[in-house]
């Protein structure tokens, strides 16, 4: 007789929610160009990647916006979490990679504010982030069959 060990597996899907503002899309590059502004090499202006961002005021003249697209969506009783972040970190991480990464520190107990710094230093140190990097994870607290963030 044999028998295999038991193990736990865990589904862990990552599901994009927003879109980014970059100049290189059409509808943003479209946008930017009624308002006066010009895309050169994807960039706005030449030098700016992001098109819509709460700084970047330099660049507001150009066609860089401040307002933003809102997405709206129903969380489900198996979502656990939401990582925000800048394209600073995207562009570096998938979103898969990210949320499987960020996943498996929560599962090991870590706090949502440890797992963000974690997330930040390998961002930064070991996949060489020249760019700025804000990231905020929302943890779902499921307690009483309702969900709550922390």
């Amino acid at each position: 007789c044999a028998s295999a060990p038991s193990f736990e597996q865990a589904l862990i899907k990552a599901v994009t929610i927003t879109k980014d503002h970059k100049a290189i899309y059409p509808t943003e590059r479209t946008r930017i160009e009624k308002s006066g502004g010009v895309v050169r090499d994807g960039r706005l202006g030449g030098r700016l990647a992001v098109s819509r961002s709460f700084g970047d005021s330099a660049f507001k003249a150009q066609g860089a916006s401040c307002v933003p697209n809102v997405t709206s969506f129903e969380l489900s009783a198996r979502d656990e979490f939401v990582l925000l972040a800048c394209d600073g970190f995207w562009d570096l991480w998938s979103a898969d990679d990210a949320v499987a990464t960020a996943s498996a520190m929560l599962q090991e107990g870590r706090e949502p504010k440890v797992v963000t710094n974690r997330l930040l230093n390998i961002t930064v140190r070991e996949r060489r982030c020249k760019d700025n990097c804000t990231i905020m994870l929302l943890k779902f607290v499921k307690s009483d069959g309702a969900a709550g963030a922390s």
